[in-house]
């Protein structure tokens, strides 16, 4: 498979002057777009509170408002709750192959995206299953877009096959740059096979010196997951930054399982895991022992999910 490398187009400095990339959002307005002038006619609410209406309404309800008003429209780029995955974005998966989604994948989120005004977001959430080809480009600058003060709801999961390398942890480090003002309570990231340097495999790595990523403080974030944790020096540095500028933190979960643990999916048994993934699961759990343990404050509740010891093996 042939990763989809097609960069992105600059983004634009500041709020988006048109949301005219509506029509190239997942919810066509096709034959209805000439009812706009109609409803308009009829709504005779105040505009803020037909803003707050269009907030409530789920995605999909709200994208087709958009299409057939110029209120809506406006207050679309405001829309508080995105929620991006193939199935909210109605992307047809069958008879068709990865690079096809991965295109109209692409071609949904990022009109969605560009013409968000980039403020007014309490719930974002981006699963990128199954593009497994999906340039991390793109993956920043939707991210940068996103991530603004008032978010409180944040959840990433990247599916990645071993043929894309992801440069890790390049969106994170973007997003800890722009969370310092957020009231995020609740973090959860899910990361694919990463190429990486091990913690383990340095020598120095006894004397090991966390790198500042930032000095800002998440006084509101009560509950982070990364799932996929491994023994990367990036992760490791990720994690001590979260438990040092988070006073409130509650809850961290590190699953070294990269979601495959039945415990966590809820399933009978778990999902397949091939012997390296087991090897770098073991990995992580020595660098949480070495590393992160110690660092965990006593009101910080810290689960670890690794591999089942019913389904998974060192000699699978």
């Amino acid at each position: 498979m042939v990763p989809v490398e097609m960069q992105p187009t600059p983004m634009r400095n500041g709020p988006i002057a048109s949301a005219t990339g509506i029509n190239n959002s997942p919810y066509q307005c096709g034959d209805d777009s000439h009812c706009a002038g109609i409803v308009e006619s009829k709504v005779q609410l105040p505009e803020d509170i037909l803003h707050h209406i269009h907030a409530f309404m789920p995605m999909q309800d709200a994208a087709r408002a958009a299409c057939a008003s110029r209120c809506f429209l406006r207050s679309w780029r405001f829309y508080p709750k995105l929620n991006l995955n193939v199935n909210t974005l109605c992307i047809e998966k069958d008879a068709r192959s990865e690079d096809e989604i991965t295109r109209d994948f692409i071609s949904r989120v990022d009109p969605i995206m560009l013409n968000h005004a980039g403020t007014g977001v309490k719930m974002f959430k981006l699963f990128t299953y199954p593009c497994s080809s999906l340039h991390p480009s793109y993956v920043d600058r939707w991210l940068q877009i996103a991530v603004a003060p008032g978010i409180k709801e944040f959840g990433l999961k990247i599916y990645s096959d071993s043929k894309m390398d992801y440069d890790f942890p390049c969106s994170l480090i973007n997003m800890t740059k722009l969370i310092q003002n957020l009231l995020l309570i609740t973090l959860q990231i899910e990361l694919p096979a990463i190429r990486h340097d091990s913690i383990l495999e340095d020598l120095n790595g006894g004397s090991f010196h966390p790198r500042v990523i930032s000095e800002y403080h998440h006084d509101n974030l009560k509950s982070m997951m990364i799932t996929g944790f491994c023994s990367a020096k990036s992760m490791i540095n990720l994690t001590y930054h979260i438990l040092e500028n988070t006073s409130s933190l509650e809850y961290l979960t590190l699953d070294t399982t990269r979601g495959y643990d039945r415990r966590y999916e809820k399933i009978d048994k778990c999902l397949a895991m091939s012997r390296e993934a087991i090897l770098e699961a073991e990995k992580a759990l020595r660098a949480i022992r070495i590393y992160v343990e110690g660092r965990v404050p006593s009101s910080v509740n810290l689960k670890v999910i690794e591999p089942c010891s019913k389904c998974h093996t060192n000699s699978s």
